[in-house]
């Protein structure tokens, strides 16, 4: 007498043996790790993802680590314009006056594409004219702040206060 199913019979489920999926999955996953040389690749943040993150670290107070997160997003693009102008901001914020200017300077020399979106705001300009008066570039001062104000700024009055202040270390009061 036969004790398992006939040819033509379904074999009950409770009956045969089975890896459950998790472990199939998991023998899957080893046996794919050890062809493919062993080594486990980390997941690489994208230079946007790192950029976002510096500034979320900057908005919480973490200089230095908003500095190292634009940092890596810059050397994964170097013409990731949003990340040069995030690092101006962050600099600037540190007093680093001199790498703060180098940075906006770098993002105004970004791909096109990057640029454009930012050039049609007021705040570049404005940051980049304000570096340049605390550096005695009083001319390039008057030029980015004035083209900050044609961008209808969101605090006026500051902006041509300074832009005053360069006309006057220029020597032009008329």
């Amino acid at each position: 007498q036969q004790s398992g199913p006939t040819r033509n019979e379904a074999i009950p489920v409770n009956d045969v043996d089975f890896l459950p999926l998790s472990a199939f999955a998991v023998a899957v996953a080893t046996v794919w790790w050890a062809f493919s040389g062993g080594k486990r690749k980390v997941p690489v943040r994208s230079a946007a993802d790192a950029n976002i993150e510096g500034m979320a670290r900057f908005q919480a107070g973490d200089l230095a680590g908003a500095i190292k997160l634009i940092d890596e997003a810059l050397r994964q693009d170097p013409g990731l314009a949003s990340a040069h102008y995030n690092r101006a901001v962050v600099l600037s914020f540190q007093g680093r006056h001199p790498e703060a200017l180098a940075s906006i300077d770098a993002m105004f020399a970004c791909r096109p594409a990057e640029v454009e979106p930012l050039i049609g705001i007021a705040d570049p300009w404005y940051l980049r004219g304000i570096l340049r008066l605390d550096q005695a570039n009083y001319q390039g001062a008057i030029d980015d702040l004035s083209q900050a104000f044609d961008l209808e700024p969101s605090e006026p009055a500051t902006l041509l206060c300074n832009r005053g202040l360069a006309w006057l270390r220029l020597g032009k009061l008329d």
